[in-house]
């Protein structure tokens, strides 16, 4: 599961960055750039704060004191046609103009695909102070590589507390592959307010309300040969997600139902570090750490799953109701 999550974070990051298309925007000035890769990432970013938060659950009854399970889990989220792509408005991208085109350009975020590649002249200002013009391809998304979803892979320990509480624990360890370095970790409190019925109540559900947090973070090295030299380029990522949500389950010996309803916020930075350098017809292009974006999501999610348990394992499926729709799924095992 490591090496499957770490090719679609490759997958993910070197189609922004492995050609030159991203980078050459920096010619027409950081804040211009900016404002491009904000738009561009937005989609992305967005999908995966949702994505990240799902799956922290599959009952809301809580473990006895003591009682601890590993299980291997998956979520994914579905990516829109609308989420493919953003309009480029000469009005407040003034710094790129179409070659076919006068007006409104239609092209993807990272989620997206240019077919056919879109070619604009890109404005930058010279030593002479005069604006010149240059033609740039604008850059791809995961749609080029034939990519719809965001799935994300971890392992995630549980134990009981004893006092109607649970304590969740999910990482998938920092590992590095074709230049890109990556890791996720998180943890989450479920507390069954069930637990302080009495006994021998007949209440037919299980009710609980958890609180979870998921972080992930990546780094890609930008390869050589690029129309940008420089050195030390690479590209940082860091995600935090939050989950509050309230869920509900039966209590059968076999197969049982659960659901929940909450709300999830988060935020992604992504940096763009090194030195890039660029020689232009009158202009000389030298920055170092050019730029962090910051994107933000927030939204109501819920969920509605099975869960089967067959001896010390339990397998579940779930589907996410959400801004970015999902299933989430895994096998858990009782380890005590």
């Amino acid at each position: 599961m490591k090496r499957w999550f770490l090719s679609f974070f490759i997958a993910f990051t070197q189609t922004l960055w492995a050609q030159d298309y991203m980078d050459q925007l920096l010619i027409t000035g950081i804040e211009n750039a900016k404002a491009y890769g904000k738009a561009y990432m937005d989609p992305g970013s967005k999908a995966l704060i949702f994505t990240l938060s799902n799956g922290w659950y599959h009952s809301a009854k809580v473990k006895r004191s003591g009682r601890f399970s590993l299980s291997l889990k998956m979520s994914n989220s579905f990516v829109s046609e609308e989420d493919q792509r953003f309009i480029i408005d000469p009005k407040s991208f003034d710094f790129l103009t179409p070659l076919i085109s006068s007006g409104e350009v239609e092209a993807a975020t990272i989620l997206g695909n240019n077919s056919p590649g879109i070619h604009m002249l890109a404005k930058y200002r010279g030593n002479d102070q005069q604006y010149h013009e240059t033609e740039i391809i604008l850059p791809q998304g995961l749609g080029h590589s034939g990519i719809n979803f965001l799935p994300v892979g971890f392992v995630e320990a549980a134990v009981g507390t004893g006092i109607g509480t649970e304590i969740k624990f999910r990482f998938l360890p920092k590992i590095k592959l074709k230049g890109v370095s990556t890791s996720l970790y998180g943890g989450a409190l479920q507390h069954e307010i069930t637990h302080w019925l009495s006994p021998h109540s007949n209440f037919p559900l299980h009710i609980a309300a958890l609180v979870g947090v998921t972080f992930f973070d990546g780094k890609y090295n930008l390869p050589p040969h690029r129309s940008l030299k420089g050195e030390g380029q690479n590209v940082k990522a860091h995600s935090a997600s939050w989950i509050i949500t309230s869920l509900f389950s039966t209590d059968f010996k076999t197969l049982n139902f659960y659901a929940g309803t909450g709300y999830i916020f988060g935020k992604t930075d992504t940096a763009l570090k090194g030195n890039f350098q660029a020689t232009l017809p009158h202009a000389q292009l030298n920055l170092t750490n050019p730029y962090n974006i910051t994107n933000r999501n927030d939204g109501m999610t819920a969920t509605l799953g099975t869960d089967l348990q067959l001896g010390r394992f339990q397998f579940y499926l779930d589907y996410n109701f959400q801004r970015f729709a999902g299933f989430s799924g895994g096998i858990s095992l009782k380890i005590i």
